[in-house]
C-alpha cells in the first residue's frame, strides 16, 4: 500500500497533514491489515520527509520513479511504515 498527499500552500502549517496521515495509517493498518505502507517523497521536500518521519515512517532506500507516473525518471526517497505489533 502507498500513501500519497498533496496540500495547497495555504493549508501548510495547520496540522492537516498530521491528521490525514494518522487517519490513513489507522485505516490501512487496522482495516486493510497492511503489513507495510510506503511513501515516495521527492528528496528536496523536507516538509514531507518530516511529516512521514513524525508518523513513524523510516527511510528505506533511494528509488527512481518511472513513466507513466513521471514525465521523466525522478529520484525519490522510499519511506516505509510497518505495524508495531
Amino acid at each position: 500500500f502507498e500513501i500519497g498527499y498533496c496540500l495547497a500552500r495555504p493549508a501548510w502549517g495547520q496540522g492537516l497533514g498530521k491528521e490525514m496521515i494518522k487517519v490513513v495509517l489507522e485505516y490501512g493498518l487496522s482495516t486493510l491489515r497492511a503489513r507495510r505502507i510506503i511513501a515516495l517523497i521527492f528528496p528536496d521536500n523536507e516538509r514531507s520527509v518530516g511529516l512521514a518521519k513524525s508518523a513513524g515512517f523510516v527511510f528505506e532506500e533511494h528509488v527512481i520513479g518511472k513513466r507513466p507516473t513521471f514525465s521523466e525518471d525522478q529520484p525519490l526517497l522510499l519511506y516505509v511504515h510497518r505495524p508495531t505489533h
